[in-house]
């Protein structure tokens, strides 16, 4: 088994990514989840950063938020390109690194979304200490900066190794860690199945599993103060015991 840098590791699976996160079948229910958040913090110019292939950025532009996609992946990009122009939207899409993102990105955001775990791909304190002094300069005076990973203190706790497990059609997906501490193994399993036989490949990348009390650190050391935290998109309350995800809305001093 071959660990892969994010790129590698994105331009691999981008063949199935819609597939496996389903996109088509998310498109509404996101975008309800995302007008709940505009309503909520009421936000005009986003930047949707690690963009996968598009579903957040087209639902924000859908909602008439001006809403900026950009993603390391080039394949990626490529698909959310794709996605867009087939719903007739003129989402704005780019390939950039979360650390290289102020060289890249041009302009002031009111909100920056970094949603799907993306985070953890930062895992060296130099790439995210580059990310968040980064993502501050495009940033408007208070803008804010959404991050939504999964709960770290409960898997690590409970060594939670199976994530999801889906099936598309005639696809499989499971999706599991390895404990390497302090870092974990991120594994996608595609399993396709074609008259009764199965095919497979594998494709894995190393996380940074940050908690709660690492991301707060995190954040208060480049200048950002935290202003809310959730258990999910829906606003639950967050339960380090017993919550899925962790979603801390930060805001710039």
């Amino acid at each position: 088994m071959k660990d892969h840098a994010a790129c590698d590791f994105y331009d691999e699976i981008a063949n199935y990514y819609d597939d496996m996160t389903r996109f088509k079948e998310r498109l509404v229910s996101e975008k309800k989840i995302m007008k709940a958040w505009m309503d909520k913090y009421d936000f005009q110019i986003v930047l949707d950063a690690a963009c996968g292939s598009g579903l957040h950025t087209i639902v924000l532009t859908q909602l008439g938020v001006s809403a900026t996609g950009i993603d390391i992946s080039a394949r990626m990009i490529a698909g959310a390109l794709k996605n867009a122009q087939e719903m007739d939207l003129h989402s704005h899409f780019a390939q950039a690194a979360l650390d290289e993102i102020d060289q890249k990105i041009k302009g002031k955001f009111d909100t920056v979304f970094i949603l799907g775990n993306s985070l953890p791909h930062l895992s060296s304190e130099r790439e995210i200490k580059n990310s968040l002094v980064g993502l501050k300069k495009i940033l408007t005076d208070k803008g804010r900066l959404i991050i939504q990973i999964l709960n770290y203190d409960h898997i690590l706790n409970k060594k939670q190794r199976v994530i999801s497990v889906s099936r598309n059609s005639d696809h499989e997906f499971i999706r599991f860690y390895d404990f390497i501490n302090p870092y974990v193994r991120f594994n996608v399993l595609h399993i396709h199945w074609q008259n009764g036989n199965a095919q497979h490949e594998i494709n894995s990348t190393i996380l940074y599993p940050y908690t709660l009390s690492e991301i707060s650190k995190i954040l208060a050391d480049e200048g950002y103060g935290i202003q809310d935290l959730y258990g999910s998109m829906n606003f639950d309350v967050y339960n380090n015991e017993q919550s899925k995800n962790l979603i801390v809305v930060a805001q710039t001093n």
